[in-house]
Formats: structure tokens, sequence, C-alpha cells
């Protein structure tokens, strides 16, 4: 029981916290200015979404999927791409905001980094992600 616990608080407790405070902000009026650069909305949705990512790989790395690898990186950018597609879904509700297909691309793309890039770390440098199970 007490690994369960520990389980949840520190594997899903972090993913449920992240996807509660995407949805708060989403909920929120939008920005007045954001940085004039190129692009910069779709890199701060990329950088969101492969954190979301994360979490997820993280998360479904406590479950039996672990055992097969294809399955946890497509379930964790399915997860985060489908949570974007949600959160833009939410997004129309609110007067300030306005949903777009290329803001759901940009979640995508960074859940696709995110999963990488956390699925690299886990590979090789186990010690940081605490995952010592994926084997190369």
């Amino acid at each position: 029981m007490q690994k369960i616990l520990s389980r949840i608080l520190l594997y899903w407790f972090p993913l449920a916290a992240y996807c509660g405070l995407i949805f708060f902000m989403s909920s929120r009026p939008a920005p007045e200015q954001i940085p004039q650069f190129f692009c910069v909305d779709k890199l701060i949705h990329m950088g969101e979404y492969g954190l979301l990512s994360m979490l997820f790989y993280r998360a479904y790395g406590t479950t039996t999927l672990y055992k097969k690898t294809i399955r946890l990186v497509i379930l964790s950018i399915l997860s985060a791409g489908l949570y974007g597609i949600s959160d833009e879904f939410h997004q129309a509700f609110n007067p300030t905001r306005h949903p777009s297909i290329a803001d759901i691309i940009a979640d995508f793309s960074g859940a696709c980094l995110g999963v990488w890039l956390y699925h690299y770390i886990a590979l090789y440098f186990p010690v940081l992600t605490g995952n010592h199970r994926l084997t190369r």
C-alpha cells in the first residue's frame, strides 16, 4: 500500500497538477501582449506540451507499459496531444481566446519532442529520471 501511495504522489500527482494548471491558465483571459518575435506562442505551446508528454511518460512508466517502449511512447504523445485538443476546445468557450489548428500542431510537435527527450535521458542517464527499467 505504501508503494502504491508513493507512486501516485511521485508520478501521477505531478501529471494531474500540471493538467490542472494548463486548464486553469486557459480559463483565464488571453495575455494582452506576447513578446513580438517569430512564432513565440507556438514555442510556448511546444514547451508546455513537451513537459506534459514527459509527465505522461513518467507516469505511464510506473505501469506495465514500460515493457513495450513503443506503446509507452505512442500513448504518452497521444495523451498529451489529445489533452491539447481538449484544451483548444475549452478555449472556444472563453471569449478572450480562440481555438487554433496551429496550436494543436504545436502541441503534438512539443509532445513528440518531449517524449523523445525524456526517453533519451531515461536511456542514457537513468539516474536523472529514476527510470532504471528501460534498456537500449
